[in-house]
């Protein structure tokens, strides 16, 4: 019976997106990929795709079992369920903090706290603006001494920052170019239920999930680290335009993030970042698709 309802709620949140769009004739979709190569030898797999967004929302300390197939999370689910699952995806660290180092500058640090540091390199932000792109980390309540907004550690700090509040609700060609979310610790699950959570996410990035796969943007839902527990197994879902729906198994982690959002731009991640291969679950078979 729990799993007939999980059922229902799972289906009714998808059709409530709804995520997919029709896909666009093949000439036309095969003119749209200035991001590179051929596809594999099968012809479905295909390199990052060029997007022209991509919003990455940071979710907080949930086991990957917490959260696929929890009916307390409907919504996150029928993410999963439209796009890419990563089934085989962990954090490299505990506690929070240097698992959000690795997301945007490729590295923990050597760091084993929660607290802010002075920090040299690259980073997400500055290689993205080297090459004439854009980076905004939107965090809700930024505020708050508990806020983890990893670029607060290095020389860009607040001048890549804005108050959640200034994300676009209709118009999402208003965003940078790749866009960080930081929901509060008690939205983001950390002091929060899985329950409070879900819906905090359809809430605010239900709009941007239904846009993105017919406008050229890409949806990257993930965990900083699971609770306490090893493997660090958290949950990982990509959602957009050419985005191959089903589960995937290859072992990646947060460097393999952080190379895949500078791979749709030709850029190398840096740090750990420049040796982690892109995540590859991008193709013109799939819905949506460009």
């Amino acid at each position: 019976m729990q799993r007939f309802v999980f059922g229902v709620l799972c289906t009714a949140a998808l059709l409530a997106l709804p995520l997919l769009a029709a896909a666009e004739p093949k000439a036309a979709a095969d003119r749209s990929h200035d991001a590179g190569a051929a596809t594999t030898s099968d012809g479905a797999m295909m390199p990052v795709p060029a997007y022209d967004h991509i919003v990455v929302v940071v979710m907080e300390n949930q086991n990957y079992s917490s959260i696929i197939g929890n009916t307390d999370a409907p919504y996150i689910n029928a993410l999963a369920a439209a796009g890419a699952l990563l089934t085989n995806y962990m954090a490299v660290a505990h506690p929070s903090e240097p698992n959000y180092l690795a997301l945007y500058a490729g590295s923990t640090f050597g760091i084993k706290d929660d607290k802010r540091h002075k920090l040299s390199g690259a980073t997400l932000a500055t290689v993205l603006q080297s090459a004439g792109r854009s980076f905004v980390g939107y965090v809700e309540h930024p505020n708050s001494s508990s806020a983890h907004n990893p670029w607060g550690s290095f020389p860009e700090g607040k001048s890549v920052e804005k108050d959640f509040d200034e994300f676009p609700v209709s118009d999402f060609t208003r965003l940078p170019t790749v866009a960080f979310v930081i929901p509060s610790l008690d939205n983001s699950m950390h002091d929060g239920s899985v329950a409070e959570g879900d819906a905090w996410l359809q809430a605010h990035l239900a709009s941007y999930a239904r846009w993105a796969p017919a406008n050229k943007s890409l949806l990257v839902v993930v965990w900083d680290e699971n609770h306490k527990g090893s493997p660090n197994q958290v949950a990982g879902i990509f959602h957009g335009a050419d985005v191959l729906s089903g589960p995937n198994n290859d072992p990646v982690n947060h460097y393999n993030i952080l190379s895949t959002i500078l791979a749709s731009y030709g850029l190398a991640g840096p740090a750990n970042a420049a040796t982690a291969a892109p995540i590859h679950v991008f193709g013109r078979t799939a819905i949506g698709s460009r």
